[in-house]
Order: structure tokens, then sequence, then C-alpha cells
């Protein structure tokens, strides 16, 4: 028996499923091994591994997580159907399409000024470093010919002139 075969889909419908997880699915079921997938998929947080409805999981492990979760839940035992539709009736007329497309324009425009904010630096800081090291390197052939001059001589006690 292949992996595969050994995960389920979790019927949303069971008592035993968190309220906060029948709340964060528009589909029917669910699947998500908890014990499984935190061992196996590293950077993802629980919190999202628990409420998706991409993964497939051991029903075992799924109902003793939300077991545990369920006690923190009460509002699981409540009616799925007015609970849920009250809930996603709030959360779609937080923001209208409108408002959402006008607050994209805004985020956008942001991103915009950062950005073009962030070249403006950019091109300063490169500039800064060109001109540093033409200075450099101006002054290390300064070096370099110092002590071909004739007229001055420089040692431990200062510049001494050979004209005088």
């Amino acid at each position: 028996m292949n992996e595969e075969e050994q995960f389920v889909n979790i019927d949303l419908n069971d008592d035993n499923i968190c309220s906060v997880c029948k709340l964060g699915t528009d589909r029917e079921t669910l699947s998500f091994c908890h014990v499984c997938f935190e061992l196996n998929i590293e950077g993802i947080p629980k919190s999202n591994l628990l409420h998706t409805t991409s993964l497939r999981g051991h029903k075992d492990c799924f109902e003793k997580y939300h077991l545990i979760a369920n006690q923190d839940c009460p509002r699981s035992k409540l009616s799925k159907n007015t609970y849920y539709e009250d809930v996603k009736a709030i959360l779609m007329n937080l923001m209208t399409p409108g408002e959402v497309k006008q607050l994209n324009a805004k985020l956008q425009q942001r991103i915009q000024e950062v950005f073009e904010e962030l070249t403006r630096q950019v091109q300063e800081k490169d500039s800064l470093a060109s001109e540093l090291h033409v200075r450099h390197v101006a002054i290390e052939q300064l070096l370099k010919n110092y002590s071909k001059l004739p007229c001055l001589q420089v040692g431990r006690t200062g510049m001494k002139s050979h004209l005088t």
C-alpha cells in the first residue's frame, strides 16, 4: 500500500472538526495530517497546514489534533450553515470590489514610489563609490609618483626642499 492510499479526505460535517476549519474552506472536505506534514514540509506554519483544502492526511491524526483544537473552539458545535454563512457574509461585505481596486491602486503607487526611491539611492551610492574609487586611484598614483619629484623629499621629520 503506498502513502497516497493511506490518506483520506476529511468530512467537514463531522463533529470532530474545529469551527476554524469549517469556516476556512468553501469545499465540503478538508484533508490534513498534522503529524505527517509537520515532519515533511519545512518552513510552512502549522496554522497554514491546519486550515488548508489542498493537502491530504491521515484521518486519525487529523481527528486527534482537532479534538484538542475543539477544546479551544466551543463554537464548533454550532450549526455550520448559519454560522458559516453569517461569517462569510460579514467577511465578503468588509470591502467592496471598488474599494479593493482603489486600495490595490494605492498600494501599487506606493510600491512604485518606494522602488523609485530605492533606485535613486542605489544610483547615488554607486556614484559615490565610483567617485571614491577615482580618488583612491589618484592618491595611489600620487604616492607612486611622489618619490620621483626632484624638489621634494619626505622623511620622518617632514618635507625638505632641494631647492634651498
